[in-house]
């Protein structure tokens, strides 16, 4: 642990887990909205990014006055770097190569990687269409195409004829949703689902665990479609006794 390729390590991972973290924490939470979601990613990529580009030094400065405060020794970014498993052998570059190309260049690289994995185009396109449902600011975000291009997203939901119905009902949707005062106080997508479709009167009495499962089903319902109903039946009987057989 007294040694600079820890200090600087430690200094390296601290920087991008701060960056990291606000998003981290953000998208753990179950009232996160989609909108500020979407910035927020991009905004992470781009902290990162700059980081990459402008960084370097300011990391060195602080892994350097650590080293000070904790009489670690220093490396000389300017001298050749030596291989600890090669000490003999020429490498024919400087730390300072070393430590920000093979280094620090390759772990933010990973780290924009992995977010563009997580996040790419695609994923991104659909949360911005998503968006366009929020119902913030009296539904201010409400955008006919975007839906539409939502729902092209899902051919096996909607077809071309109802896509065709779709762009009429939407503009009959948003007058009437504006003009209703129970969605007068919905601030995100969740809560407005809950209200128009989830939990309706016939609902209104089931547990999350229950609603979530049913949710499931439906949501996977070309997966559960697959399922027998003899093996459904007796997964159902044998969950515990039951007075008569299925």
């Amino acid at each position: 642990m007294k040694s600079y390729d820890f200090a600087y390590y430690l200094h390296l991972m601290k920087h991008i887990l701060v960056v990291t973290n606000t998003l981290s924490q953000a998208l753990q939470r179950n009232d996160q909205d989609i909108v500020n979601a979407v910035g927020m990613v991009n905004a992470t990529k781009q902290q990162l990014q700059t980081f990459r580009l402008e960084g370097f030094d300011s990391l060195v400065k602080d892994v350097a006055s650590f080293c000070d405060k904790n009489e670690i020794e220093m490396v000389d970014m300017d001298a050749e770097y030596i291989d600890p498993k090669y000490r003999r052998r020429k490498t024919n570059i400087t730390n300072r190569h070393f430590y920000e190309v093979e280094n620090f260049n390759t772990v933010l690289d990973m780290q924009i990687q992995e977010i563009g994995n997580r996040f790419n185009e695609v994923t991104t396109e659909l949360l911005m269409y998503m968006s366009a449902l929020s119902p913030n600011d009296n539904f201010s975000a409400f955008d006919v195409s975007k839906i539409l291009r939502l729902a092209e997203m899902y051919p096996h939901d909607f077809n071309y004829e109802e896509r065709d119905y779709l762009m009429n009902e939407l503009d009959i949707y948003i007058n009437n949703i504006r003009g209703d005062k129970r969605f007068a106080n919905v601030k995100d997508i969740s809560n407005l689902a809950t209200m128009m479709h989830v939990k309706t009167d016939l609902r209104n009495r089931m547990s999350d665990e229950y609603l979530t499962d049913a949710c499931i089903c439906y949501i996977e319902k070309e997966f559960f479609a697959k399922v027998a109903i003899e093996d459904a039946m007796n997964r159902f009987q044998n969950m515990k006794t039951r007075r008569e057989q299925l």
